[in-house]
């Protein structure tokens, strides 16, 4: 099934919007975007987000943080304004947009902090910002290398030495959209975030927390485990996606 999955980058984009959609279904409040400005910080190549906000009629700003990626991204997110930016240092105003998104993009930014404080400088008084992460700590996603199959890509490679690390993905025979080296440059750069460093950085802002979910990510949908917001080591490790709606 993750071969299927990551075979193209068609079909991981597929795969992608049916996980927006899901989303959409959890978090309902924040796609009643018709008319409102929207920003999509870090789209990603394959954009799904701005491509699904698009078509329900948002006015949608996306953009990631190379060439590459933006100009992917245009090819499936058409009718958004699509450009290179840091999610540490947003090109807007002030106040500029009705709900900010940063969907996938905490764990890969150099200072997490900073990106919370930009997506929440750019958000309108009374606008909204949706916040979902994988938690560093969580098992057994293999944190972003799950697309090595299993058993290779459910290894809690969070817990085992880097040099192991690098030496099993780049050993590794993948049949996928990304190379082995790619996937293993792009592990060894996330960040370790945690849920409770998460709720430290919004501790400055006067935010209201409107709704959060703690879920395990399987390859076609999400269990939530909400009552793991009272179990606070055990949510690091077992919350695949980690995901909460902000109100500013």
């Amino acid at each position: 099934m993750l071969e299927d999955i990551f075979k193209s980058q068609e079909a991981y984009f597929k795969w992608r919007v049916e996980k927006v959609k899901r989303i959409a279904k959890r978090f309902p409040i924040m796609f009643e975007v018709k008319g409102k400005k929207c920003l999509d910080i870090g789209c990603g190549a394959e954009a799904p987000l701005s491509y699904y906000l698009s078509e329900n009629k948002g006015i949608v700003t996306s953009g990631d943080v190379t060439k590459e990626l933006v100009n992917q991204a245009k090819k499936f997110a058409k009718k958004s304004k699509i450009s290179i930016f840091s999610a540490e240092k947003l090109p807007f105003k002030d106040k500029e947009f009705d709900f900010v998104f940063m969907m996938d993009v905490l764990e890969h930014v150099k200072n997490p902090k900073q990106a919370i404080n930009e997506a929440i400088r750019v958000t309108k008084q009374g606008g909204k910002i949706f916040i979902e992460f994988s938690p560093f700590y969580a098992y057994p996603t293999g944190h972003h290398l799950y697309g090595l199959g299993f058993p290779k890509g459910f290894i809690p490679f969070q817990f085992i030495p880097i040099k192991l690390t690098k030496s099993i993905v780049i050993n590794s025979k993948l049949k996928t959209k990304d190379t082995p080296e790619f996937m293993f440059w792009q592990f060894a750069n996330l960040n370790k975030v945690s849920i409770k460093q998460f709720n430290s950085m919004l501790k400055e802002h006067n935010l209201k927390k409107i709704d959060e979910r703690f879920c395990i990510s399987l390859p076609n949908t999400e269990i939530e485990f909400n009552f793991l917001k009272h179990l606070p080591i055990i949510n690091e490790l077992m919350s695949m996606s980690y995901s909460c709606v902000l109100q500013a």
